[in-house]
């Protein structure tokens, strides 16, 4: 007997907001762009990153409906260029995915309840929490704080699509709650104000930080075109969340309405989000103070002072708080910067879940990765992924992993699913019936248009990236091979010696791996 579909449009809307992690994404523009892309114009490179994804959320929209099934970009990979291809680089898929969500979760300790602590204490007048804060930020403390909030996601992606629901819109109440009262405090108060808080509270003169970091090398410059197209790869990365709800295509209710809402809606929400905090924060800040300020942080200009002065890093929920100058205010922001950081790490973990117990029904990991599952991921799924991320966290820790290096890596594979889109026509033309039959319009030509207009704005971004070395740069340099780069080479080999063995073992139990691997995988 068929199961419940359990996720409606809103639930799929929440766990794509989530995996753009909105709140986050917020913070990494003004921290990054300002201190690393002086001039950038921040809006405009969101609102460009967004337009370059449309097409993107499109083919993802098609294979959604076309194929409702729960497995990712591995079932768009295997049933639109090939199983072996598309185990191979779903294996990658995975991996990465599971590195952000280790990379989350050492962020929800490091950022989002070291920066809480930190701007507490400050506010409050109590050093117990700036002390508990740095502790948290140390290695030890990111470690065995990431670790159990791994733990914690697994038990919520484990425990059914009600407890991941339920969880996943408190979480979500607390961010939007959050996000709205930074708003709030953004728009009363200009800079002027902000700059007596700041002297007030921490010692720092806001004229005289920016003095320095020009001394420093920084520079303020104003609406330069290069720096806004270098720095589109930030909004680029997070909007890419906005699609992710394909991994739970097998479980949506009435798919054809409510991924169409999810994709496009947390997409244009996300970008809205961006473009109009980057004014708020202009009008509530000062764009040069938030690169000054940004780049002494990055640089640990006077080693690590303004850390030290602020209680936390100076993201920009930390600034804002300060401009509140209120425990009361500062408080909900910062648990809801928390929030936003800790939706990231059960939606990712619950998407690499989909993937391995979608391998499972195919026969290429074992059986019992699949078991509970129904239509959506097993624990033993579930489980296997926490473990490896928590893996992950370990080399996060250590220094051992590069920020988004490895994001290359993601944007490879996914381009190579944009790919199949494009080649549906001639590739897979049973899957347009079953579009047309689902009432969309010209399947054929909307196929070709969004798999090969989203690849080719991926590549772009894999270009870019390689180019970057402020977001990624190259896996492979005159140094030799990066970790990242061994890695992506031992999951390529892996991944291909697995899926022979994975072939053989399942033609000598009779069962016809090719055709297996060409129909749709059963619910």
């Amino acid at each position: 007997m068929p199961t419940a579909r359990p996720f409606g449009a809103g639930d799929l809307l929440i766990f794509n907001l989530g995996l753009v992690s909105v709140g986050f994404a917020v913070a990494l523009n003004q921290y990054y762009g300002p201190g690393l892309y002086p001039g950038a114009t921040i809006w405009i490179a969101t609102v460009i990153a967004a337009a370059g994804l449309v097409p993107v959320a499109g083919a993802f929209y098609l294979w959604s409906v076309a194929v409702p099934r729960s497995g990712g970009v591995y079932l768009v990979l295997s049933r639109g260029l090939g199983p072996g291809l598309g185990f191979v680089l779903s294996l990658v898929e995975v991996a990465v995915l599971l590195y952000y969500a280790a990379l989350a979760a050492s962020l929800v300790v490091s950022i989002g309840i070291a920066s809480l602590l930190g701007v507490v204490g400050l506010l409050g007048g109590w050093p117990a929490p700036i002390a508990w804060a740095q502790l948290l930020a140390g290695d030890d403390g990111t470690f065995w704080g990431g670790a159990l909030v791994l733990v914690a996601a697994a038990v919520v992606v484990g425990g059914g699509a009600r407890r991941f629901r339920a969880a996943q819109r408190r979480a979500f109440l607390l961010a939007v709650i959050g996000t709205l009262v930074m708003a709030g405090a953004m728009w009363w108060g200009d800079s002027a104000s902000f700059a007596e808080t700041l002297l007030a509270r921490t010692g720092i003169s806001y004229d005289g930080l920016i003095e320095t970091a020009r001394a420093g090398g920084w520079r303020a410059d104003a609406g330069v075109w290069r720096q806004t197209l270098d720095f589109i790869l930030w909004p680029l990365l997070a909007l890419l969340g906005a699609v992710q709800s394909l991994a739970l295509a097998g479980e949506t209710e009435r798919p054809r309405r409510a991924q169409g809402i999810a994709m496009f809606g947390a997409l244009f929400l996300s970008a809205l989000t961006l473009a109009a905090f980057s004014w708020l924060a202009e009008r509530a800040l000062g764009g040069a103070f938030q690169g000054a300020v940004a780049w002494h942080s990055l640089h640990l200009i006077g080693g690590g002072e303004i850390e030290t002065a602020l209680g936390a890093t100076p993201w920009l929920p930390v600034l804002v708080a300060i401009k509140a100058d209120s425990v009361a205010l500062g408080a909900p922001m910062l648990i809801g910067f928390g929030a936003w950081i800790w939706l990231w790490v059960p939606g990712q973990v619950a998407y690499v879940a989909r993937v391995i117990t979608a391998w499972s029904r195919d026969g290429l990991v074992p059986a019992a990765l699949a078991r509970g599952a129904g239509r959506g991921a097993a624990p033993g799924a579930v489980w296997l992924g926490t473990a490896i991320a928590i893996g992950f966290l370990a080399l996060i820790v250590h220094g051992q992993a590069l920020f988004l290096t490895s994001a290359e890596m993601l944007l490879a594979v996914w381009g190579a699913g944009l790919l199949a889109t494009a080649m549906l026509p001639w590739r897979r033309p049973d899957l347009l019936h079953r579009l047309r039959a689902a009432g969309v319009p010209a399947p054929g030509t909307l196929s070709v248009l969004c798999g090969a207009g989203g690849a080719a704005f991926l590549m772009v971004g894999v270009v870019a990236l390689w180019l970057d070395p402020a977001v990624g740069g190259p896996l492979v340099s005159g140094a030799g091979l990066l970790n990242e780069a061994w890695v992506l080479l031992g999951l390529l080999v892996l991944g291909q010696v697995w899926y022979v063995g994975a072939r053989i073992l399942m033609r000598r139990r009779g069962v016809d791996v090719d055709r297996l691997l060409h129909d749709l995988p059963s619910e």
